[in-house]
Formats: C-alpha cells, sequence, structure tokens
C-alpha cells in the first residue's frame, strides 16, 4: 500500500514541477495575491486597506488584472498572513516570487494527496487508490494549483484535516483546522455549520449544548481575532471584501437566472432600472434561500461521523450552484470530496463539468 501512494506522489509532483516552471495558467490572481503580499512584506502597509494601486512604479502593476488594481484583500487573513510571509523570504523579485506562491500551493497539493489517502481508510479501503488517483492526478487541480497558484487548495487542505479529525473522533482539533481553513477563505465556513450543528445534536442535555456552543465559539473568535489582529483598523478592513460579495459573471446559473428574470420583467412593462433592481434582488433571494434550506438540511441529516463527507459534498454543490459569480477553480474546493464518493452517475457527472470548466474564466489577456 505504501508503494501505491509514493507512485501516486511521484507522479503528481512530477506533474507539478512541470506546471511551477511554466508561466502562470489560466489567470492572473497570482499576481494580485503577490501584490498584496508585497505591501505588506516591502511597503509595510495595510493590504486590506492600501491597494496596489497606490504603487504605480511597481512593476507588478503591468501584470495585475483589473478588476484587483483597485480593490483591498478579499480574502481571510490566514492566506493574507501566508502571503506577506513569502514575499519576505522570497525577496521583491516578480519570477522568484511566481515560482515561491506557485510553489508552495504544489506542497499543499501533495499533502493534500496523503490526507485522501488517509481519508479513504476510513471511507472506502476498497477504493483507496482509486480515490486518491482521481484527486492526485486531477486536471483541473493540478492546473489550477500548481499552474495557477490559486490558494483555494490551501483553503482546502484544512479541511480535509478537519474531516480525517473528525472521522477519527478529536473534535476541538478539528474544529481548529477547520477555522483555519475559513481563515484561508470565508467559503468553508459552511462546512464549520454543518460540524457544529453535528456537535449540537449529539448532546442529549441542554447545559451540554451550551457549553459546546460556547466553547467551539470561543475557539473560533480566538483564532479569528489573533489573525486579524494586525490588520484590523475597525469594520472598514472589511470594505474590500463585502464589495466582493457584490460580483456576479455569466459563468453561474445565477446570473442567467437573474438576467431571464429581468428580461421578462422588462416585457411586462416595467422600466430597464426597476427590471434590473427587481431581477438582481429576486436572484440572489432565491439562491440565499436555496443554499441556507440545503445547509439546515443536510446539517440534520448528520447523524454519524460517516455522514459528514456527503454533507460537505452537497452543501459544496450547493453553493455552485447558487452563487452568482463562479470561477472554473472553485470546483477545487469539489474534486477531493468526490473522490471520497462511490463511482456513480453523480461523481462523474460533476468531475466532467469539472473539467470543462478548466478553460473558462481566463483573464491571462488584458
Amino acid at each position: 500500500e505504501g508503494r501505491k501512494l509514493t507512485t501516486i506522489l511521484g507522479v503528481a509532483a512530477g506533474l507539478s514541477v512541470l506546471l511551477v516552471l511554466m508561466p502562470p495558467l489560466v489567470s492572473r490572481d497570482l499576481f494580485s495575491n503577490i501584490f498584496y503580499g508585497k505591501i505588506g512584506a516591502v511597503y509595510k502597509q495595510n493590504p486590506y486597506l492600501i491597494t496596489p494601486q497606490r504603487f504605480l512604479d511597481d512593476p507588478l502593476m503591468a501584470f495585475t488584472s483589473l478588476n484587483w488594481k483597485n480593490t483591498g484583500v478579499v480574502y481571510a487573513p490566514l492566506y493574507t498572513v501566508f502571503s506577506v510571509f513569502l514575499v519576505k523570504v522570497t525577496g521583491s523579485g516578480i519570477t522568484a516570487n511566481i515560482y515561491s506562491f506557485k510553489t508552495a500551493m504544489a506542497v499543499f497539493h501533495l499533502v493534500n494527496i496523503v490526507l485522501v489517502w488517509k481519508l479513504m481508510e476510513d471511507v472506502a479501503p476498497e477504493r483507496r487508490s482509486f480515490g486518491t488517483m482521481l484527486y492526485a492526478w486531477s486536471p483541473l487541480v493540478l492546473i489550477e494549483t500548481a499552474g495557477g497558484g490559486h490558494n483555494d487548495i490551501m483553503m482546502i487542505c484544512f479541511a480535509l484535516a478537519a474531516l480525517l479529525l473528525i472521522l477519527r473522533k478529536h473534535d476541538l482539533l478539528a474544529f481548529v483546522m477547520l477555522t483555519l481553513s475559513v481563515m484561508v477563505k470565508y467559503i468553508t465556513g459552511l462546512f464549520l455549520v454543518v460540524f457544529m450543528i453535528y456537535l449540537l445534536q449529539n448532546r442529549a442535555l441542554w447545559w451540554d449544548r451550551v457549553k459546546v456552543l460556547v466553547g467551539y465559539g470561543a475557539v473560533v473568535l480566538i483564532i479569528v481575532a489573533l489573525l486579524f489582529m494586525p490588520f484590523w483598523q475597525g469594520i472598514h478592513t472589511l470594505d474590500s471584501t463585502r464589495q466582493n460579495l457584490q460580483l456576479s459573471n455569466s459563468y453561474s446559473l445565477s446570473w442567467h437566472f437573474t438576467h431571464l428574470v429581468q428580461i421578462i420583467f422588462r416585457g411586462v412593462g416595467l422600466s430597464h432600472d426597476t427590471a434590473n433592481s427587481l431581477g438582481n434582488m429576486l436572484g440572489k433571494t432565491l439562491g440565499w434561500i436555496i443554499l441556507l434550506s440545503v445547509l439546515g438540511y443536510l446539517s440534520l441529516k448528520v447523524k454519524e461521523r460517516g455522514d459528514m463527507p456527503e454533507a460537505w459534498t452537497m452543501v459544496t454543490v450547493a453553493f455552485l450552484l447558487t452563487t452568482g459569480y463562479m470561477l472554473p477553480w472553485y470546483f477545487v474546493w469539489l474534486i477531493p470530496l468526490l473522490a471520497l464518493r462511490e463511482w456513480d452517475w453523480f461523481t462523474k457527472t460533476a468531475l466532467g463539468v469539472s473539467t470543462i470548466f478548466i478553460g473558462f474564466g481566463c483573464d491571462l489577456v488584458p
């Protein structure tokens, strides 16, 4: 068994090295991530409040996507701290930082392979090699992480570690890991809700539930406070994050639904502005209702620890179907969870859709 894992890791490592040495693939987000790290490490400014636009003479400006030139950091603080650290270690050179950031994400991918291997031992040992290969050699994961340097793989690394700890009954440490995942990108807060509801459901006495809620809630608050401490300057620290929630694009189903509703409203005689406003409100409201309903339903269905992987999978799918802003690397969240599932029509379809999405959302051309 150990030789199989070594082979899977070896192939993934070889492919990752090739992709790390290539120019950034699919997206220019890597350059803005480096820039934010540079704002903290080199310019000694707060990247949540100070944008790349303030440093027009920096050579990174030529490579940074227009969307992020005048936007502060939208990610959670653990990734921001990590970005600042990488730039401090690597220096201010663009090429060196490209290799540094891409290598870091490739390493997280290799760690994830080991985590998936261990998870498969608990979830489906008869499919251990197949499931691990499904994740390890996924074209989407390799291209978006070692190729594109996206931080989604870091977020998923902490989530997979938390899932393994949950299955092996180390709840407090699992909660810490899951909170760290949220502190990379906020989306795994959905997993945190599922886990917390499971913990509460498994306490019969109301006092035990209060202790769990207060104790684990305190863990979240302490971790969040410590990580935000270097950057926090009041609620304005989160302005860019809140603005980012308003983004939408044509890769999402929600966007198409919203535009269909707007067309219908205009067709019945409403003005262009009124139709657009009502359509946006209806699209977002319906998306939130669906997502929260699915989240609540799946959370209540988790009766045993073994139900957690499937609940996380379906919550992720629900988010991808309802979000107004969709990008191909979002499927990186789903691939390791699909690897844990049985090889049925749903798994095949989801993997097929994620593979098709590899070529979407490319913004390397100005």
